[in-house]
């Protein structure tokens, strides 16, 4: 398979032993790559769900982290959706894009629940601006993701490389509070795309847990910056607890912060 793989340009063959029993490989996230099979994902029929089942039953997938693929799942899913709805009708996607955050968010959830969350003011400032306000001006890139070794690569230096790439960050796997942090740039609307300031100065985070089990669980209540000091907390965050399974309607469900 790694042959294969390489023969179609889909791997790269970083060491290759003297008696060729085995190959090396890897698959960097190249953006041209990324590009294809966002297209092909794109096509009629395709469902990332039953794709990810499918790698799930043949063991290709860790099942106790089922929860955290179905997130991220949906999270491009929704990107794709907001990113081909923002498009002119008559012109091809280029998934390497971007889009403003309250279309990926409304592309997330469904209608009446999008309606309440730009509503939404933060806990400790009920007097402050609803998240549609905050967000107004703000977009995100995301065509992958990738995992961090360790928690100490989240820094602010690397949320804005993340964004250049389209990169969403997965948290390290002793990581309890954050499972993504997909990047989000605050951008002056008057001006255009080509003089945007791509600044470490200018970025916030879009950050989720996930969670998969039949009891629902303590929703958050400590501050995430609290372990991630590296990062620019100067600009508004959105924070996403998610419970699959829960019987809870979503209007009983308490705003944590």
């Amino acid at each position: 398979m790694s042959s294969n793989l390489i023969a179609r340009h889909l791997q790269i063959a970083f060491v290759v032993p003297k008696h060729g029993h085995f190959v090396v490989s890897g698959s960097p996230s190249e953006p041209f790559l990324i590009e294809a099979a966002a297209h092909m994902m794109a096509t009629p029929g395709f469902s990332t769900i039953r794709c990810l089942l499918n790698f799930a039953n043949e063991g290709f997938l860790n099942a106790g982290e089922s929860g955290e693929i179905v997130g991220r799942s949906l999270t491009i899913d929704a990107y794709d959706v907001a990113l081909r709805n923002y498009t002119h009708p008559a012109s091809t996607p280029i998934y390497h894009s971007w889009v403003p955050v309250l279309e990926f968010l409304k592309a997330l959830f469904a209608d009446e629940l999008y309606e309440e969350i730009i509503k939404i003011k933060p806990l400790c400032q009920l007097n402050g601006r609803t998240l549609g306000e905050a967000f107004g001006s703000a977009v995100i890139r995301l065509t992958h993701y990738v995992r961090l070794s360790q928690l100490s690569l989240i820094t602010a230096a690397n949320v804005r490389k993340a964004f250049l790439r389209g990169m969403g960050l997965v948290g390290a796997e002793s990581q309890k509070l954050i499972d993504i942090l997909i990047p989000i740039l605050f951008v002056d609307p008057k001006q255009r795309p080509s003089n945007w300031v791509v600044d470490s100065r200018s970025f916030s985070h879009f950050m989720a847990n996930w969670k998969n089990k039949a009891v629902d669980a303590t929703a958050p209540h400590s501050d995430p910056y609290d372990d991630y000091k590296k990062l620019n907390t100067g600009l508004p965050t959105i924070l996403m607890w998610n419970q699959f399974g829960s019987k809870k309607s979503h209007h009983r469900l308490p705003q944590a912060g």
